[in-house]
C-alpha cells in the first residue's frame, strides 16, 4: 500500500488536506471517505483499518478534512485564510467539499 498527503480544492476554493491511499497496483477504483460533523481523518483508527481493506482489495481510499473539520479551523482560501470549522459550517456547503474531491479523483 502507497500513501501520500494530498491538497484538494473545495469548489469554492477551500484548501483541503487528505491522504490517498493506494494499492501496489494500478487501480481505477477509489472510495471517498467523508468525515462527520466536526470531525477529521487523523483521529479515527477505523480508517486505518479500512485503508488496508480497500487497497487490499485493489481499490484507492481517500480521506480529507473538509470545511467542517474540528470546532474552528483556519483554512486556506486562495491566499488568505478563512476561519472555519464545524461550528462555522453551512451543511449544504459540504456539498462543494465533496465535489472538490471527486473533482481531485477524476484528474
Amino acid at each position: 500500500m502507497k500513501q501520500q498527503l494530498v491538497r484538494i480544492n473545495s469548489v469554492d476554493n477551500i484548501e483541503m488536506v487528505g491522504l490517498l491511499y493506494e494499492p501496489n497496483e494500478k487501480s481505477n477504483k477509489i472510495v471517498i471517505h467523508v468525515h462527520g460533523l466536526c470531525g477529521n481523518f487523523y483521529e479515527n483508527r477505523f480508517l486505518d483499518t479500512l485503508a488496508q481493506t480497500y487497497t487490499n482489495k485493489g481499490i484507492s481510499f481517500l480521506i480529507f478534512n473538509n470545511r467542517g473539520t474540528n470546532y474552528i479551523s483556519e483554512l486556506f482560501k486562495g491566499n488568505d485564510f478563512e476561519v472555519i470549522g464545524g461550528c462555522y459550517e453551512k451543511f449544504t456547503d459540504s456539498i462543494l467539499d465533496i465535489e472538490g474531491a471527486i473533482n481531485y479523483v477524476k484528474k
